[in-house]
């Protein structure tokens, strides 16, 4: 014969039972190899979304120069000179796009 047990500990029990599973799943956010590492793919994307941007940019400026009626000789003139700001942004949009994908594969490896 089984052991009564009264319905209201049955309960207290099952309540202590999800309790500890949610303690679990809440381990996993709480741990802050995970947040930095899953901050890597934040700036992968940031920098992904910076390049589009720029490309796009970089693209209107070119169909904007060719309806120009200017000769072609100030056309390749135009295309020479590069707005340096593109550049800068460019080249840190790189970094950021390398050092997150860094942190985002390596990142829990550094805790």
């Amino acid at each position: 014969m089984g052991i009564l047990i009264n319905p209201k500990i049955n309960s207290w029990l099952g309540y202590s039972k999800k309790i500890a599973e949610l303690d679990d799943k809440l381990k996993f956010i709480d741990s802050t190899e995970n947040w930095f590492s899953m901050s890597g793919a934040v700036l992968t994307f940031i920098s992904v979304v910076v390049q589009f941007l720029l490309s796009n940019l970089r693209k209107e400026e070119l169909e904007n120069l060719f309806n120009l009626s200017i000769g072609v000789k100030q056309k390749l003139e135009n295309l020479k000179n590069k707005n340096p700001l593109h550049k800068v942004v460019l080249i840190t949009s790189g970094i950021t796009g390398l050092a997150g994908t860094l942190i985002w594969g390596y990142g829990d490896l550094l805790y």
